[in-house]
């Protein structure tokens, strides 16, 4: 055979008979003899017409080394990923093989262990109530178990304690409450005997403080009805309004000055004279 001199007739060629070549292999493979030996006979022929062929696109083997070094890293570095995923789902497998087997054996063993006590084979039936009482009282003892009339008793101890801690709560509310109307009820009085006015039912509260706060608001509501005084407005001690001395001092200011605008001339009733004059007759607020 006359061997092709131009690149592009050997690239053609080349081509064609690998190709051919390969479509003899596939034959050769799936037929008997003698074809089988027919066609890798005429394979033969076909490796002998493509290694006459010259090389039409030779590369440097430098190049060509480093292009399978590159390739057969991939490879290996495929492979440990591969062998890591497999490793892994290996792991996982056994695992879950393990617990489940784990179990099975548990559950196998702890349902023999039973058939084996039921049947008497372990322990004797005649000693397994002892046993059996023998842990509980262990138990018991130990603070794990409770007994029955231990539990009631306690029961019953706490609903006695709470019922007297609740009346006795109850009592000493209502003997406080007793004790401070006592309170109130006799500083009224002293009040109505110097002559101050008492408070109403909505303020008497205030009375039921310390000796040292009655006192102290004691002083005040006599200082509210002298104020009052030198404005010309004289406040009854039994009078509604003259209870309102004892307001806090936010609403008492509020108080007062409406008293005053009241004997300015808001009022016909309770008219006053010209601020300053010395015989201003004082009006009484009944």
């Amino acid at each position: 055979m006359k061997i092709p001199s131009d690149a592009k007739d050997i690239t053609a060629m080349r081509a064609f008979f690998t190709e051919v070549r390969q479509q003899m292999c596939s034959m050769a493979d799936n037929l008997s003899e003698p074809w089988k030996t027919h066609f890798n006979g005429l394979k033969e022929h076909y490796d002998q017409a493509l290694a006459a062929l010259p090389p039409t696109d030779a590369v440097p083997a430098a190049m060509e080394a480093n292009k399978h070094l590159s390739a057969f890293y991939s490879c290996l570095a495929n492979a440990n990923a591969l062998c890591s995923m497999l490793g892994a789902s290996m792991a996982s497998a056994v695992k879950d093989a393990d617990a489940k087997l784990a179990l099975a054996l548990n559950s196998a063993v702890a349902k023999d262990v039973l058939a084996k006590i039921a049947a008497g084979e372990l322990v004797a039936k005649a000693d397994l109530a002892g046993l059996v009482t023998a842990a509980l009282a262990d138990r018991v003892k130990t603070g794990d178990f409770v007994e029955k009339a231990t539990v009631l008793q306690l029961c019953s101890q706490a609903t006695t304690t709470g019922l007297t801690q609740g009346e006795k709560k109850v009592r000493d509310e209502q003997a406080a409450t007793a004790a401070l109307q006592v309170v109130i009820t006799t500083r009224k009085t002293h009040l109505q005997t110097c002559g101050v006015p008492v408070p109403d039912a909505a303020l008497e509260a205030v009375l039921g403080g310390t000796d040292e706060a009655f006192s102290a608001l004691q002083k005040t509501a006599e200082a509210r009805v002298a104020a009052l005084q030198k404005k010309g407005v004289a406040l009854n001690s039994k009078s509604p309004l003259g209870a309102k001395v004892w307001l806090p001092a936010d609403q008492w200011t509020v108080f007062e000055s409406l008293v005053a605008e009241t004997i300015k001339g808001g009022d016909p009733l309770a008219a006053s004279p010209a601020q300053g004059s010395a015989d201003a007759p004082k009006v009484m607020v009944c």
